[in-house]
Order: C-alpha cells, then structure tokens, then sequence
C-alpha cells in the first residue's frame, strides 16, 4: 500500500473509533476497533490508559456477568468513553506526528521546550516587566534582543501547544486564568488563544474548547474577546451533537449564548464567514469590473525602471477638459463601489495580497497568527528603511489591511521603497495623509471589525499556507458542513436561534440558498414565524418543491390575509396549475392591497381571460392601455390578450411595434412568432421562432409545451408543433 493511502487508512480507522464512541457508545466495539487499528498500523502505538480502561470494562463486564445491579454504572460507563476518546485524541496526534509536515516540524521546535505551568506564567509575566524596566532607562539594543528571544520562545510554545496531548482540568484552570490575566502581554495572549484554536481544529479537545469558551466570556479586552469567540465557532465538531458523554459543553454554549449581545456577534461572524467564504466572486467583480476603471485613469506608470508619476500636460487638461473631469468621476465611482463592498463585509484585498504570502516569515508558522506589531522581529529595520516615522504604528491601527496583509506590506514596502517616486516616499512619511481616511471612515475599536479582520487573517492561513492542507479547513463549507457552526445542535436550542430568521434572509440575499436549506433544516420545528416560514417557502421554490412551497405560503395567509408575497405566489401557481377561478381571487386581493400596483392588475386581466369573464379581462387590459399608453408591459398583455380571443392581426401589431422598438424581450419574438402563425405567415413566423431560440434559455419547444393550451384555441396538432420546432431549427 502507498503511504498517503496507508495515511489516509489510518486517520479513517481512527475517526471511526471516534465515531463508534459518539455516535453509538459502543465501548466495547471502540476498544476492538482501536486495537485493530493499531496493530495494522506499526506507526501506531498503544496506551497504558487504554489498558486501564480495558481492565475497568472488563470488571464492570464481570459484575454483570454476575448479576449485580449498580445504580452508577451508566456514569461509570460514560466516564471510560470519555477517557478512551482522550486516548484516541492522542493516538491521533501520534499519527498527525508522524505523517503530517506542519505537526513533526512543530513537534521538533516544541521539543526540551520547558511547558509547565510555573515557567510559561513566569516567562510570560517576566516579559511584561522586563520591558516596563527598560522604558526607564531605554537601551534600545538591548529592548530589540529581549522582543527577539521573546518571540522566538513564544513561537516554539504556539507550536507546543498545537502538538500537546489532550488536557485535564489543572491546565485549563491555567490557561483560562493565565489568557485573561492582566500581568501578561495582549500580543502573548492573543497568539496563544489562536494556538489553542488550532490545535482544536485537527484534534478536538474538551478542555481547550472550555478555555475558548472562558476567553470570550471572560477577557477584558475585545481583541482578545473575538479571538476567543471565533475559536469556540471553529473548534466545534459535528459529532459532538450527541452530548450525552460531555453535558457540561452545553452548559458552557448555554453561558456563551445567554448574553444577546454574543448572540449578535455570533450572527455576524457567520455573515462574515460567508463574506471570505464568497472572496472569489468578490475578487472576479473587483477585477472584471473594477481595477479596469482604476487603472485606466491611474496618475502612475509603471516599468522596469519601477513607478513614475504621469506629468499633467496643462494643454491636454485645457483641450479636454471635460474628458478630465469624467475620467476622475470613473475613479471616484470605482473606488466608492469598492468602499461599499468593503463596507459590507467583502475581502476586497484577498485577490492582491494572496501574491504576497512568500516571504519568509508566512514560513514560520505562529506568524500567521500573530496581531500586527512595530515591534515584531521580522520587521526588524524595516521602519528605518523605509523611512517613515510613525508608518509601522498607523498600518496597525488604522490601515484597512488585516493583520496578515499588514505585514505582507510592510515587508512588500521595504522591498521596493527605492523604486518609488518622491512623491509616493513623502507621502507615506507624513504622520496624518497615510490611511487617513480609513481611520476617520472605519470604528477599529469595533468588535464587528476586529473580529472581521481576524477572520481575514484566518481565511488567508487556510487557503494560501504552504502546508495548507495539513490542516482542516473550517472555511471549507462545500467539502464539510459540519463546519457550519450557526446550524451545529449545540446552538440549537439556545438564544442563538431566534436570530436563525435573520441569517437565512442573508443567505437568501447572497444567493446562497444550499447553505440556506442548511439553516431551514435546522431550525424548522413548529410553529415556525411567518419570517420563519417565508424562508422555508423560497427555499422548497428554488429546490423545485413548488406544491410543498404553495403549502407554506398558504400557511402565511392563514396568519396575514393581506401578505402581498404569498397571495403572489399562490395566485401565480393557482394559474400554472389551470385553477383560473382561484388564481382570479388571489389577484383580486392582491389588487385591493394594492390598488396601485400595474402588475398585479396586468396579471388580473390576463387570468380572467381564461374563465368564464374573459369579456371582463380585456376590459381590464384595456382601461390599463389607455391609463398607461407608454408602458410596455401593459402592451404586451393586451396583445396576449388579443391572440387569446383569437384576434391574431390585431395582437400581430402591438407585437410589431414592440418589436421595431428596439426594446424587445424574447418573450415579444415568441408571442409575436405566434400572431403570424395563427395567420398562416408562416416564414415570418419561423424566423421570429429562430430568433427566440437564440435568445431565451429555456427554448421553442419548452415555451409550445406552456403555451399548448393557447395553440389549442388555434387548431394546433402536435404533427403542426413539430414541424414548425423542425422549421425553425433548420430553417
């Protein structure tokens, strides 16, 4: 077998021990199968807790055997799943060890590593004091080495805690406390949270999960509050749904989600998820229609020699000054509708900073992870290369960038500071011009935009690492829903669900309608909110469900009579059914809610056509024509309904004018392929057939088959639709 199957053979058997523990609670099977799995697999290696753990099922076997009853013993049984899943946690990691690049090169750098409790909180708590000392008597030299080692100590502990077996209750009562401290620095305690986030994402872990859980309930600081909130979102795992092994995590859930303002951010960072999730399409809208516009009526050019400011030609500006002036407006225009997408939450960088994730620091591991720093020691020098005083300090608090497109430029920045011209130079020196109207326009304090930028940073780890494949993706919603987390069960039944409304109208906004069906099959239990039940019903519409769609909108007028969307919907499928007398009705209500409405009345008139009031439909569509002279769509439904009462010529030229209007749809070449039919104007009526075909999506023979009854009134066959679909297929 080649390794990446005996890879891959490995981790399966051992996530079906997993799942044998969570799904099923077969303790005895689990035991066998991971017995099997590690005696397949000599990478592998057994526990002396599975041992412990097989004695004390077998004792509790025994006791069976022998009739005792015991009043504990599904507690005592739950409690050997527990242990064994933390076994199995940490065989996986064995295996993560020893196939996966990132995990042995963090496991090499993590190793002599000194972890304990007593030296991580004096190592941590030491730093903070060591560098408030030195700002009393500043010896910068000195400052520099004490961040670089800092750091480097800091990295090797990031990777330490990605590969550390599965913790108990002392080490979260550590972490928990030691992450929220105060004597400890933010940088230190943002970069440890998302290791522990990290580490959750691969191998879940009970305890890391509560730390994240404590983080973002209980740090005093927001940046550290959203790392901590999106932390819990992602080390979620779908198979926890069953609780029954781990009751108290939806203690923990219930406690994060009883605060609505978390309930709120929760509902906002799965909008913005979707907003990375969606960074594709945004960055094919920024570069098809966008950038072209920019760069058109840049003031820069750019050669070998690098970029050059464009000199203005007074002359050209005298000559043409109205081109000028519409060339700005292009830019403005541009760059306002990159603003608005940026406003509501698009990535509108990703697509120029995804280049720029080869320099060697995006090779270290922890660095993708870690807040924007000045002091970080790969920009070490930077600074004064660039000659720009104060640049470092404002690119972290008020530029646009995310933390991880932040030190892309800074790093880009000092490559290529020499090749820019003077103008450029100066302005990036300036201590107000730089981002200043990112900083006025853009609350960074926010918690909807911290938590905006670490996502960013995030996405860009999971899609652009070198190793990014050693890692699930938990943006990876196409390949894995269980990363879904608004739908995961633990969320279910909290707060967090009144607000499940809002996130299927943006679903439903985005045109994300499989995730869409996601939330309507998680949150559909009785009585569903007429908010509720409006989604459900354009979901089962879009998956082709109409009848099922029908019965939920009939549900909605059952509450609200006068709901102008539902009676819509019911009034046009009542027609597309045949059941004319009932669609009459619903569009009668639609028009005394809405008296004013063309369409409805237009709608009104042509139904009627096909009842026993077919007399009162024209007189309809004709009070309409002669209030509405000028509006095509009145047009084309009288002349539908001049071709329905058999008066083909008169409707042939309304279809006419339409026509040689120039503001035709393909429904007029269809419509109006009929009034010459209907007239025996054969050739003409191919080759509007023709040209239909070539304009619609749906084609002739789709359109006869709706159309069939309307044909019947003329004496169509069937022999007569098939030669004319033959005609004006070849014709």
């Amino acid at each position: 077998m080649r390794k990446e199957e005996n890879d891959m053979e490995e981790m399966y058997s051992l996530n079906e021990v997993r799942s044998r523990i969570l799904e099923s609670h077969d303790l005895g099977g689990a035991i066998r199968l991971l017995d099997e799995t590690i005696s397949n697999h000599n990478t592998l290696h057994g526990d002396e807790r599975l041992e412990d753990i097989r004695l004390d099922y077998n004792r509790m076997k025994d006791f069976v055997l022998r009739g005792y009853s015991d009043s504990q013993r599904e507690t005592l049984y739950n409690r050997l799943l527990r242990r064994l899943l933390a076994v199995v946690g940490d065989i996986a990691l064995q295996a993560y060890v020893h196939h996966n690049p990132t995990y042995q090169a963090a496991a090499v750098r993590g190793r002599g590593l000194v972890v304990s409790d007593d030296e991580v909180r004096a190592r941590l708590e030491g730093y903070v004091q060591d560098i408030a000392l030195l700002s009393l008597s500043p010896d910068e030299q000195r400052r520099r080495q004490l961040i670089r080692d800092h750091y480097d100590w800091l990295s090797r502990l990031f990777d330490a805690i990605l590969v550390s077996p599965q913790w108990n209750e002392a080490r979260f009562q550590f972490w928990a406390n030691i992450l929220v401290s105060p004597t400890i620095d933010l940088f230190d305690a943002s970069l440890l949270t998302s290791a522990i986030m990290l580490s959750c994402v691969n191998i879940f872990d009970v305890e890391k999960l509560h730390v994240l859980v404590h983080v973002a309930i209980s740090a005093g600081d927001e940046t550290l509050r959203q790392r901590g909130l999106v932390g819990v979102a992602f080390a979620l795992d779908a198979e926890l749904g069953s609780m029954d092994l781990y009751p108290e995590i939806q203690e923990w859930i219930d406690a994060l989600t009883a605060d609505d303002d978390r309930c709120r951010q929760l509902l906002e960072m799965q909008m913005q998820v979707v907003y990375c999730i969606d960074v594709d399409k945004d960055t094919a809208t920024i570069r098809q229609d966008i950038m072209p516009g920019i760069m058109k009526n840049q003031t820069f050019t750019i050669d070998h020699n690098g970029i050059h400011e464009k000199v203005d030609d007074p002359l050209d500006e005298m000559l043409h000054g109205d081109d000028f002036d519409r060339k700005m407006e292009e830019m403005e225009q541009s760059m306002r509708r990159m603003r608005n997408m940026q406003e509501r939450g698009s990535d509108i960088y990703f697509g120029g900073f995804a280049h720029m994730k080869r320099f060697a620091f995006f090779y270290v591991l922890s660095n993708w992870f870690a807040p924007f720093s000045a002091d970080h020691p790969a920009l070490s020098g930077v600074a004064e290369k660039l000659r720009a005083p104060g640049l470092m300090e404002r690119l972290g608090s008020h530029s646009p960038f995310c933390d991880s497109d932040a030190y892309s430029f800074a790093l880009a920045l000092s490559s290529v500071i020499d090749k820019l011209p003077a103008g450029v130079r100066e302005l990036l020196g300036g201590s107000e011009s730089v981002f200043a109207a990112e900083q006025t326009a853009t609350d960074h304090n926010a918690p909807a935009y911290i938590r905006l930028m670490y996502l960013q940073s995030l996405y860009r780890f999971f899609r652009l690492y070198v190793r990014k494949d050693d890692f699930a993706n938990p943006f990876d919603y196409a390949k894995s829903r269980s990363r879904f987390f608004f739908i995961h069960p633990l969320f279910r039944h909290t707060p967090l669900r009144r607000l499940a409304v809002r996130m299927e109208q943006f679903m439903a906004r985005r045109g994300r309608f499989d995730l869409l069906g996601e939330l309507v099959g998680c949150y559909s239990e009785e009585p569903l909110s007429v908010a509720e039940r409006r989604m459900k019903a354009l979901w089962l519409e879009k998956t082709g469900r109409m009848e099922e769609a029908v019965g939920n909108y009939r549900a909605i007028l059952q509450e609200r009579p006068d709901d102008r969307m539902a009676l819509a919907k019911v009034a046009a499928y009542c027609a597309g059914q045949g059941d004319y007398p009932k669609a009459v009705e619903y569009y009668k209500r639609l028009c005394v809610a809405d008296p004013d409405n063309v369409a409805y009345r237009i709608r009104l008139g042509i139904t009627l056509l096909w009842t026993d009031k077919a007399d009162e439909g024209m007189q309809k569509l004709y009070e309409l024509d002669f209030s509405y002279p000028n509006d095509a769509d009145v047009r084309r439904a009288l002349a539908w309904g001049l071709l329905v009462q058999a008066k083909p010529k008169k409707a042939e030229e309304i279809y006419d004018r339409l026509l040689a209007a120039g503001e035709c749809e393909a429904s007029d070449q269809l419509n109006a392929g009929y009034s010459k039919w209907f007239q025996g104007k054969v050739s003409d009526a191919v080759i509007l057939f023709k040209n239909y075909n070539a304009n619609s999506s749906s084609g002739l023979f789709a359109a006869f088959n709706t159309d069939s009854q309307l044909l019947l009134v003329y004496g169509i066959t069937a022999c007569d639709r098939n030669i004319m679909l033959d005609l004006a297929s070849n014709f």
